[in-house]
């Protein structure tokens, strides 16, 4: 008996110098989660720079130095995305299928400018994700080119953007090709907060990029002409964008809790 209580006791003894091993599982899931809040705060704030830099240059272009064409802005702009898109594969920095006759039906067709914000939900519509956002971007742009230039050519405005006297205008120029470049840009930004986000933190930074343009418009685009009737009504469309966002998103945000919630419960009712 004796014996029994002294190993009982030695076990006692060697389990109270036993040190707990630090939680290392639980400091890189906290460096992870920091790591992805991180990610999505520059997706989001990349899409919102992107998508206000090319308002400004497009307003430059086409209202400062009068560019007759937005549709040919438009064409510029899906040339530079197959450049860009192009030349990044030739290099082996990106990487999307080659072209087959299969390709044609595993997308649907986006809208026909690459600057067009309100294609926020671009992913959504890949009826085949194998493409990857690039290929999806490189075919989209190859595919609607020919179609824009046959309706620039039925508007007259191939033969405006050919008269057009501007061309030498060295600062005009670079801000065409700045534009026709962002287009590319705006578009691979959007996929990119899109997927590290939502598309609808997508929709909210475009509308908070939408009241910024509006009112620094105001101060420095030189054409707005102030009424009081104008101004009142502007507010109040941004204010009603503001609350309307912000329900969308709160609504979001506790459907999400609400669902991280009922999984836990799940887990402890199969843990009984």
């Amino acid at each position: 008996m004796a014996e029994v209580q002294k190993r009982q006791h030695v076990r006692v003894k060697g389990k109270d110098h036993v040190k707990p091993l630090p939680n290392r599982d639980k400091d890189t899931g906290m460096a992870d989660q920091s790591l992805t809040v991180f990610l999505k705060l520059v997706a989001a704030g990349f899409y919102g720079l992107s998508s206000f830099i090319i308002v400004v240059v497009n307003k430059s272009v086409l209202t400062n130095y009068r560019f007759p064409s937005s549709i040919c802005v438009g064409l510029g702009q899906m040339v530079a995305t197959v450049v860009v898109l192009w030349v990044g594969k030739a290099l082996g920095v990106i990487h999307f299928p080659d072209f087959d006759t299969n390709i044609p039906r595993k997308k649907e067709v986006l809208p026909p400018s690459p600057a067009d914000s309100n294609c926020n939900d671009i992913w959504s519509v890949c009826s085949c994700q194998e493409l990857g956002k690039y290929g999806l971007l490189y075919y989209n742009a190859l595919f609607m080119i020919v179609p824009t230039l046959v309706l620039a050519h039925l508007t007259g405005d191939v033969q405006k953007a050919m008269e057009y006297d501007g061309w030498a205008d060295t600062v005009f120029v670079f801000q065409f090709v700045l534009s026709c470049v962002m287009g590319f840009v705006l578009m691979y930004s959007t996929f990119v907060c899109t997927q590290y986000n939502s598309a609808l933190t997508t929709t909210i930074v475009g509308c908070i990029k939408n009241i910024l343009v509006t009112y620094i418009g105001m101060v420095f685009g030189g054409d707005y002409i102030f009424s009081w009737t104008n101004f009142i009504g502007l507010n109040i469309s941004i204010a009603g964008s503001l609350v309307y966002s912000y329900i969308t998103f709160t609504e979001e945000q506790s459907s999400k809790t609400s669902e991280g919630t009922s999984k836990v419960e799940i887990k402890g009712k199969i843990a009984v």
